[in-house]
């Protein structure tokens, strides 16, 4: 595999610089890392070195010169004569490349990891002049230094690149760092890899997330076709799988968006840093271009403000909720939307082909309608519904009742002047054909939490980046698809092929994620949705390699009075050893008895809420309460699997320590993963 490669070559970069960049990504083998024109920052000014290269002992610091002809040199520089034939005075690219290297070895020493004393970071440097024959490259060694002057041959042959730049450092210096030293050189070279927050020591990107962070936008291409999605250009690293024959081809846009748009899923477990990478891609592209418009889009309003407490401060980088966005564009035309569960808990008895059915589950029906775009009753007849479970079957007749509920629930709404909740995408897709909202297209939208997100909301943002040049990045996992799923393809994206998938877990302990991910790990109905686009993501998870604590701890109550002073408890508790209020949440199932918790454990300050809202959050202390309240009468299989998301995304939430508490029978599903837990 070739060296990784971090940062992105400025357009206007020379012949030199592209050609070197490509003969060191090419023979240099997987374990280096070529950083481009990463910033040295200094007291005085910031530099930027053409490249730096990160290796198993050390760093080394190359200045690439363009030039074609070399008159005269000297120990100070030489005299180049430029393709137009002038000539001119350059200093000694060696001697630029120390500076740069010195500068390098101040700011390690300055940064030194932790503030602990250690042996300083081995460095060097050298000058590469990729367009000169080598024997004028042998001629300018003897003023410049013998192991610091590099020419195309010296890049050519990997066994012969890799013993250069060993020789670039005298013997005495060269030594092999521990993975601590790298991490800390990466985060000094490459600062957007350390994550600072006030409740955390701060801690350092896996070299995974951190090349997606810094991966370039685009890259050019000379053709695209226009006859298959299989055709289409890949605009990443990562070879484009083959498309299943039954993709659809896409229409005019999304053809415009997969030849002139950049796409990329980031689809990763729970706690694989997923929205750190996304966060740490908005801020790097922020400063890289200030001038771009960007929005960092979420669908939960707590992940929204922990977003924008992350990206404060960035003036081109927006965060939103995708409905707060849309109300921001809409302004006057706003109009509060409503769901439609009461409406037909009020009037499903005039529908008997369908009454044995519930109310959420036929809200769920209708709002699936809606964001798929199935405007029309011929349409939803012949639609495929995945996703429904063997045990609600839809006959014609059901689909016909259910799409008379659908008529007469949205009469009542024109009646009443109001929309619902999934009409809002399309009412500002209409405003925006109509050219009624002045707003700035987007030159990248981020999307966190991507698995929530309608296909009708996909196609709104589609509309709000620049048909041209915008591009999306989205991050996702279907295992935590609690509110809805569909796939890319219905969703009218190209993942395929620009997928990468991060499989580490590292915000959970061992004991904790071997629960979470029991409870999702045979659900069929979830590996039924995914479909075409992958298996359910493979955890790599291990008691060899992650953290461990306690196991999670399942309790049972007489009542809620003795389920709240437990809670107390254990929280004054963990209070008095210091740990801070903000680091623990106290999640109760639903919306009921919700006050009456809160009200419990006013005091404490600590976060209490349902399992939904901290979607996307974490904690280092989580109590779930009211766990016999989960998979309550339900038989549906879509239901039951999207219960079993929802705990695995509740679990997921705690850092250290896991607390189960319910009251009376304990759920099966909960009752067959048991045996992960500690049971009082």
């Amino acid at each position: 595999m070739p060296a990784e490669v971090v940062g992105i070559l400025r357009e206007n970069a020379t012949y030199g610089e592209k050609e070197t960049l490509n003969l060191l990504k090419a023979n240099l083998p997987k374990e280096y890392c070529v950083y481009v024109e990463s910033p040295i920052r200094n007291k005085r000014d910031i530099r930027y070195p053409d490249f730096i290269v990160l290796t198993n002992y050390g760093v080394i610091v190359l200045e690439v010169k363009d030039w074609v002809q070399v008159e005269r040199a000297d120990p100070h520089g030489g005299t180049i004569r430029t393709r137009q034939g002038e000539t001119r005075h350059e200093q000694n690219p060696v001697s630029k490349a120390r500076e740069f290297a010195i500068a390098l070895s101040q700011e390690l020493n300055e940064r030194r990891y932790n503030g602990r004393p250690g042996e300083p970071i081995p460095w060097s440097y050298a000058a590469v002049l990729i367009n000169l024959p080598s024997s004028v490259i042998t001629q300018l060694r003897e003023p410049w230094g013998e192991n610091f002057v590099f020419g195309r041959g010296d890049l050519d042959n990997t066994d012969l690149l890799k013993n250069r730049l060993k020789q670039t450092f005298p013997v005495e210096r060269m030594r092999s760092l521990i993975r601590q030293e790298l991490d800390f050189v990466r985060a000094t070279i490459f600062p957007v890899v350390e994550i600072q927050t006030p409740t955390r020591p701060p801690f350092i990107l896996d070299q995974e997330q951190e090349k997606l962070v810094a991966e370039p936008t685009r890259i050019e291409i000379s053709t695209v076709s226009n006859t298959s999605v299989a055709n289409q250009v890949n605009f990443f690293d990562e070879p484009t799988q083959p498309v299943e024959p039954e993709e659809k081809a896409p229409d005019s846009f999304d053809e415009e968006l997969i030849r002139n748009t950049a796409v990329r899923l980031v689809r990763g477990v729970a706690g694989s840093g997923k929205t750190l990478v996304l966060t740490q891609r908005a801020r790097y592209l922020a400063a890289l271009y200030p001038e771009w418009n960007i929005a960092v889009i979420s669908f939960n309003d707590e992940l929204v403000k922990n977003l924008k407490a992350c990206l404060k401060g960035i003036r081109n980088i927006k965060t939103y909720t995708f409905h707060k966005l849309c109300s921001t564009l809409l302004g006057s035309d706003w109009r509060n939307p409503t769901s439609p569960e009461g409406w037909i808990e009020s009037h499903l008895k005039d529908y008997p082909a369908i009454k044995d059915l519930t109310s959420a589950f036929l809200a769920q029906e209708l709002t699936w309608i809606r964001d798929i775009g199935l405007d029309s009753r011929e349409s939803y007849l012949q639609a495929e519904r995945r996703g429904r479970g063997k045990q609600v079957r839809l006959t014609q007749e059901a689909r016909m009742a259910l799409f008379d509920l659908r008529e007469a629930y949205y009469a009542y709404l024109r009646q009443q002047g109001i929309p619902d909740w999934a009409d809002v995408p399309y009412i500002l897709l209409e405003k925006l054909d109509q050219k009624a909202v002045d707003f700035q297209p987007f030159d990248m939208v981020l999307v966190d939490e991507a698995q929530d997100f309608a296909p009708s909301w996909i196609k709104v943002i589609k509309r709000l980046i620049k048909p041209q040049e915008g591009m999306i990045f989205m991050a996702d996992d279907p295992t935590q698809s609690i509110y809805r799923y569909f796939s890319w393809r219905e969703k009218g994206i190209p993942v395929v092929g620009r997928t990468h998938r991060l499989r580490v877990p590292y915000r959970n302990t061992y004991e904790i994620y071997q629960l979470a991910f029991e409870m999702v790990r045979s659900d069929e109905l979830l590996q039924q949705s995914i479909g075409n686009e992958g298996q359910l993501i493979d955890a790599d998870f291990s008691p060899e390699t992650m953290r461990h604590g306690p196991r999670p701890l399942l309790q049972k109550f007489n009542s809620t009075e003795d389920e709240l002073a437990f809670i107390r408890s254990r929280i004054e508790g963990l209070l008095q050893n210091g740990c801070d209020p903000n680091q623990i949440a106290v999640l109760n199932r639903r919306n009921r008895g919700l006050s009456n918790l809160q009200a419990s454990m006013r005091s404490l300050n600590v976060n209490v809420n349902t399992y939904h809202a901290y979607k996307g959050l974490e904690f280092d202390y989580v109590f779930l309460c009211d766990v016999h309240e989960t998979f309550q009468n339900l038989s549906d299989d879509q239901e039951i699997s999207e219960e079993r998301r929802l705990l695995y995304m509740a679990m997921t939430r705690a850092r250290q320590q896991l607390f189960l508490v319910y009251q009376g029978q304990l759920p099966k599903p909960i009752k067959d993963i048991s045996k992960y837990m500690d049971m009082i």
